[in-house]
């Protein structure tokens, strides 16, 4: 359990710890699988605590983490048609984006103290609360579309959702006569030498690949669809 004590910078712990009579060891531990775990959630309580214990070893780490996790990229302000969604989306990620922004990710995002004390595992976690607070870029960009597209009249979401999901159609079938005329696609004629091929050309083709992936399809079950398309046609042969 994480509290909102404040997460002390290097400098801050090596002072504390030397004025506490604290040896420092930075080590990495994963916490998910140990047993025999004390949590103590208040930091003051964990520091004076140890003080009062013959172990006079402090193990911790730091957690940091990258802006780029959190800030939703640039290609979002362009990447929807109808200009009613994607102003308010802008302003809404721009909104969002400069509460990253004002986020100082040099700094530590979590600090974990622990030590071991007759077969238990006495610890205390701090975290900065401004960073855990906030959402990755995905899913933000994902509340963003859905809080948008509800303030949206529902005839006028309806109206949009057929004219995408026509154009979507419309491009599936344009990738499928490229793919169709492709003699290596042809020659792709069991389920390993399709994986294959779906790699090598949407890596040749990454728009055809995010594409698909906008539309809510993994480029190998396309290649799987049109290939039975494929066969029932003869086209295979």
């Amino acid at each position: 359990m994480e509290n909102k004590d404040q997460v002390l910078l290097k400098e801050d712990l090596e002072n504390q710890a030397h004025m506490m009579g604290f040896s420092l060891i930075n080590v990495e531990i994963e916490m998910e699988i140990l047993n025999n775990k004390i949590e103590i959630p208040n930091q003051k309580d964990f520091l004076n605590f140890h003080k009062n214990v013959e172990n006079r070893l402090l193990f911790y780490s730091y957690e940091y983490v990258y802006e780029s996790i959190f800030r939703i990229p640039d290609e979002y302000h362009h990447k929807y048609e109808e200009k009613i969604i994607q102003e308010q989306i802008s302003v809404k990620i721009h909104e969002h984006n400069k509460g990253v922004k004002d986020i100082d990710f040099d700094k530590p995002a979590g600090l974990l103290m622990y030590y071991i004390k007759d077969g238990f595992l006495f610890y205390n976690c701090t975290s900065n609360e401004k960073i855990y607070d906030l959402s990755s870029c995905d899913y933000m960009m994902n509340y963003i579309v859905k809080e948008v597209l509800q303030e949206i009249p529902i005839e006028k979401r309806e109206e949009m959702e057929k004219e995408r999901q026509a154009k979507i159609e419309k491009e599936k079938e344009e990738l499928k006569e490229l793919i169709f005329k492709d003699p290596d696609f042809k020659a792709a004629t069991n389920l390993p030498r399709r994986k294959s091929y779906a790699s090598r050309f949407f890596q040749s083709h990454p728009k055809y690949k995010e594409f698909l992936l906008d539309a809510g399809y993994y480029p190998i079950h396309f290649i799987e669809d049109i290939w039975r398309e494929f066969k029932e046609k003869g086209l295979n042969k």
